[in-house]
């Protein structure tokens, strides 16, 4: 899997040529609609280091984020994605323009993507759903934002208080119209904690032990406080995550069943077959012969 820890590895890779940034490059703006006739319709699945917030016009595309798909057939969409969520776009055509803000962890002053970031920027919380769709009042507010951003970010003197300007609005927005509130909770903090090691880890090291000992607190622990909150055991969530990535790999790569084995970190293809043959009840082969949605 390809990680892009430089925006212009990701650049090269999505097509994009066209965009503006601050003057310390911390953040990105692109318009879609401005790199039409470079753009990838159909990304690997790749992993980037960058906090990325998108808004999309109703579009035929589908994406997948941490092997969650999502659609923008229908409604105006705003993605938030936290650093090395694994992804994977596929866009009949761009009819619509995308308009994305990447954000450098260091201009926040983030350097472990296993720390609690989302308390400070909640949007980015990996237990929730990491796409929302908009009405069309919140697509217009939004837009506006975008709009003012486009104007100022060229010419700021601090990146920063840029971009907090820019996310506060944002949030306000949500906060109004959709009720998005972050918890306080000390058990729903660890939930989302062992959802973000699962997300960003090595997917070679995948016991629930080496996640606890990340965590710094016992494999019961954690063990008892994901069960309470979520109703299924660690085991489930990390099994689930799987799935979904063997899933996103089968549909959208042409990774070999042995490819894909090593690259979720299983000890043999037989392995990752008889895995995948429990959680979905057919064979890896037989699901990637399954007809695509797009």
């Amino acid at each position: 899997m390809e990680v892009f820890k430089t925006h212009r590895e990701y650049f090269k890779m999505a097509g994009i040529f066209s965009y503006q940034s601050d003057p310390s490059q911390n953040l990105f703006l692109i318009r879609f609609s401005k790199n039409l006739a470079s753009l990838s319709h159909s990304t690997p699945v790749y992993r980037n280091d960058f906090f990325e917030i998108t808004l999309s016009y109703p579009q035929m595309m589908r994406f997948s984020v941490s092997g969650f798909n999502q659609e923008t057939q229908q409604n105006p969409v705003l993605s938030c994605i936290a650093p090395l969520e694994i992804q994977q776009c596929t866009a009949h055509d761009y009819s619509g323009d995308i308009k994305m803000l990447l954000i450098s962890p260091e201009l926040l002053e983030i350097s472990n993507y296993q720390s609690p970031f989302f308390k400070r920027y909640p949007l980015f919380d990996p237990k929730k759903e990491n796409s929302l769709k908009l009405t069309q009042a919140e697509f217009s507010e939004l837009e506006l934002i975008y709009d003012q951003l486009e104007r100022e970010i060229s010419f700021t003197s601090s990146a920063k208080y840029t971009f907090e300007k820019f996310y506060l609005k944002l949030s306000k927005i949500l906060v109004v119209s959709q009720g998005k509130t972050a918890s306080s909770n000390r058990k729903e903090e660890i939930f989302q904690r062992f959802l973000a090691h699962i997300q960003s880890s090595n997917l070679s090291s995948k016991s629930i032990k080496h996640f606890a000992e990340e965590m710094a607190i016992s494999y019961t622990h954690l063990s008892d406080t994901v069960k309470e909150v979520s109703n299924l055991p660690p085991s489930q969530h990390l099994k689930r995550f799987l799935n979904k990535l063997a899933q996103t790999h089968l549909l959208y790569t042409q990774l070999s069943g042995s490819e894909i084995a090593f690259e979720l970190g299983f000890s043999s293809p037989a392995h990752f077959s008889n895995f995948f043959k429990e959680m979905n009840g057919i064979t890896p082969i037989q699901f990637r012969k399954k007809p695509k949605n797009m």
